[in-house]
Protein backbone atom coordinates (compact mmCIF):
# COMPACT_ATOMS: atom_id res chain seq x y z
CA UNK A 1 0.00 0.00 0.00
CA UNK A 2 2.96 2.44 0.34
CA UNK A 3 4.09 1.94 -2.72
CA UNK A 4 0.90 3.17 -4.27
CA UNK A 5 0.70 5.88 -2.02
CA UNK A 6 4.49 7.16 -3.14
CA UNK A 7 3.39 7.07 -6.59
CA UNK A 8 -0.06 8.59 -6.50
CA UNK A 9 1.88 11.41 -3.89
CA UNK A 10 4.02 12.20 -6.82
CA UNK A 11 1.70 11.65 -9.45
CA UNK A 12 -0.47 14.50 -7.82
CA UNK A 13 2.41 16.70 -7.17
CA UNK A 14 3.60 17.02 -10.19
CA UNK A 15 0.13 16.23 -12.38
CA UNK A 16 -1.75 19.34 -11.13
CA UNK A 17 0.68 22.04 -11.14
CA UNK A 18 2.27 21.59 -14.43
CA UNK A 19 -1.42 20.63 -15.78
CA UNK A 20 -2.52 23.90 -14.03
CA UNK A 21 0.18 25.84 -15.70
CA UNK A 22 -0.12 24.17 -18.94
CA UNK A 23 -4.31 24.99 -19.34
CA UNK A 24 -3.24 28.64 -18.54
CA UNK A 25 -0.25 28.90 -21.43
CA UNK A 26 -2.75 26.88 -24.30
CA UNK A 27 -5.75 29.29 -22.99
CA UNK A 28 -3.69 32.45 -24.05
CA UNK A 29 -2.08 30.63 -26.95
CA UNK A 30 -5.69 29.41 -28.48
CA UNK A 31 -7.62 32.31 -26.84
CA UNK A 32 -9.95 29.14 -26.00
CA UNK A 33 -10.51 28.25 -22.63
CA UNK A 34 -12.13 24.95 -23.48
CA UNK A 35 -9.66 23.65 -25.22
CA UNK A 36 -6.70 24.78 -22.66
CA UNK A 37 -8.73 22.80 -20.18
CA UNK A 38 -8.65 19.64 -21.99
CA UNK A 39 -4.94 19.81 -23.28
CA UNK A 40 -4.13 21.02 -19.87
CA UNK A 41 -5.49 17.95 -17.83
CA UNK A 42 -3.92 15.63 -20.98
CA UNK A 43 -1.08 16.96 -20.78
CA UNK A 44 -1.10 17.09 -16.87
CA UNK A 45 -2.02 13.52 -16.31
CA UNK A 46 0.54 12.50 -18.67
CA UNK A 47 3.51 14.11 -16.92
CA UNK A 48 2.53 13.26 -13.90
CA UNK A 49 2.25 9.25 -14.81
CA UNK A 50 5.45 9.69 -16.85
CA UNK A 51 7.13 11.72 -13.76
CA UNK A 52 5.86 9.25 -10.97
CA UNK A 53 7.16 5.91 -13.33
CA UNK A 54 10.43 7.13 -13.22
CA UNK A 55 10.91 7.88 -9.97
CA UNK A 56 9.38 4.47 -8.99
CA UNK A 57 11.82 2.85 -11.48
CA UNK A 58 14.74 4.77 -9.95
CA UNK A 59 13.68 3.39 -6.42
CA UNK A 60 13.73 0.17 -6.97
CA UNK A 61 17.07 0.18 -9.13
CA UNK A 62 19.14 2.35 -6.47
CA UNK A 63 17.19 1.24 -2.95
CA UNK A 64 19.68 -0.55 -1.33
CA UNK A 65 18.39 -4.19 -0.71
CA UNK A 66 21.00 -5.24 2.19
CA UNK A 67 20.08 -1.72 4.24
CA UNK A 68 24.18 -1.38 3.88
CA UNK A 69 25.56 1.23 1.81
CA UNK A 70 29.54 0.82 1.25
CA UNK A 71 29.15 -1.59 4.54
CA UNK A 72 27.57 1.02 7.12
CA UNK A 73 23.35 -0.03 7.88
CA UNK A 74 21.28 2.79 6.23
CA UNK A 75 19.34 5.10 8.36
CA UNK A 76 17.71 6.85 5.42
CA UNK A 77 17.33 6.77 1.36
CA UNK A 78 15.51 8.07 -1.40
CA UNK A 79 15.17 9.32 -4.40
CA UNK A 80 16.45 13.69 -4.58
CA UNK A 81 18.01 16.19 -7.25
CA UNK A 82 21.16 17.63 -5.95
CA UNK A 83 21.81 21.15 -7.15
CA UNK A 84 25.26 21.40 -8.30
CA UNK A 85 26.02 24.55 -9.92
CA UNK A 86 22.89 25.68 -12.52
CA UNK A 87 22.47 21.85 -12.48
CA UNK A 88 19.71 19.82 -10.46
CA UNK A 89 21.25 16.30 -11.08
CA UNK A 90 18.85 13.41 -9.85
CA UNK A 91 19.95 10.33 -8.03
CA UNK A 92 19.96 8.76 -4.32
CA UNK A 93 20.68 10.34 -1.53
CA UNK A 94 21.85 7.99 1.58
CA UNK A 95 21.96 8.71 5.42
CA UNK A 96 24.12 6.69 7.68
CA UNK A 97 25.73 7.07 10.89
CA UNK A 98 28.88 8.61 9.55
CA UNK A 99 27.87 10.51 6.16
CA UNK A 100 25.07 11.57 3.88
CA UNK A 101 25.90 10.63 0.25
CA UNK A 102 24.43 11.32 -2.58
CA UNK A 103 25.10 9.13 -5.92
CA UNK A 104 23.58 10.60 -9.25
CA UNK A 105 21.49 7.81 -11.65
CA UNK A 106 24.49 8.75 -14.40
CA UNK A 107 22.22 10.59 -16.20
CA UNK A 108 23.62 13.45 -15.71
CA UNK A 109 26.04 16.08 -17.44
CA UNK A 110 27.96 16.06 -13.78
CA UNK A 111 28.50 12.82 -12.02
CA UNK A 112 30.51 13.92 -9.32
CA UNK A 113 29.38 11.57 -6.06
CA UNK A 114 28.88 14.23 -2.60
CA UNK A 115 30.00 12.32 0.52
CA UNK A 116 29.54 14.98 3.33
CA UNK A 117 30.62 13.52 6.60
CA UNK A 118 28.25 13.52 9.39
CA UNK A 119 30.87 15.27 12.22
CA UNK A 120 31.47 18.24 9.06
CA UNK A 121 27.48 19.06 9.37
CA UNK A 122 26.46 22.03 11.37
CA UNK A 123 22.59 21.69 11.07
CA UNK A 124 20.00 20.37 8.30
CA UNK A 125 17.27 22.48 7.98
CA UNK A 126 13.91 22.16 5.11
CA UNK A 127 13.99 25.12 1.99
CA UNK A 128 11.87 26.01 -0.56
CA UNK A 129 12.99 25.45 -4.11
CA UNK A 130 12.41 28.06 -6.59
CA UNK A 131 11.37 30.21 -3.06
CA UNK A 132 7.41 28.20 -3.46
CA UNK A 133 7.83 24.60 -3.58
CA UNK A 134 7.93 23.02 0.17
CA UNK A 135 10.53 20.02 -0.98
CA UNK A 136 14.11 21.09 -0.16
CA UNK A 137 16.83 19.96 2.36
CA UNK A 138 19.69 22.68 2.81
CA UNK A 139 22.34 20.68 4.79
CA UNK A 140 24.79 23.93 6.44
CA UNK A 141 28.16 22.59 6.77
CA UNK A 142 31.04 23.86 9.58
CA UNK A 143 32.52 25.87 7.07
CA UNK A 144 29.50 28.14 5.90
CA UNK A 145 29.13 26.19 2.66
CA UNK A 146 25.87 24.35 1.73
CA UNK A 147 24.21 21.73 0.10
CA UNK A 148 20.58 21.53 -1.31
CA UNK A 149 18.57 18.39 -2.43
CA UNK A 150 15.34 18.10 -3.47
CA UNK A 151 13.31 15.30 -0.98
CA UNK A 152 10.31 13.52 -0.38
CA UNK A 153 9.19 13.66 3.58
CA UNK A 154 11.72 16.57 3.53
CA UNK A 155 11.03 16.75 7.51
CA UNK A 156 12.21 13.38 8.16
CA UNK A 157 15.51 14.01 6.86
CA UNK A 158 16.03 17.16 8.85
CA UNK A 159 14.96 14.92 12.19
CA UNK A 160 17.21 12.49 11.15
CA UNK A 161 20.10 14.42 10.12
CA UNK A 162 20.01 16.54 13.10
CA UNK A 163 19.71 13.70 15.29
CA UNK A 164 22.89 12.37 14.66
CA UNK A 165 24.65 15.76 15.71
CA UNK A 166 23.49 16.06 19.31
Amino acid sequence: MKANSSFLKIFLSTAIPFGLIMSLVITFQRDNIFIGAIAGVVAGIMFGLILAAFVKRQETKLQSEDKLFEGEKVLLEGPTNHFLKLESRGGWLTLTSSKLAFRSHGKNIQNTPVDLKISDIEKAVVSATLFIIPNGLKVILKTGNSERFIVTNRKLWVEKINSLLS
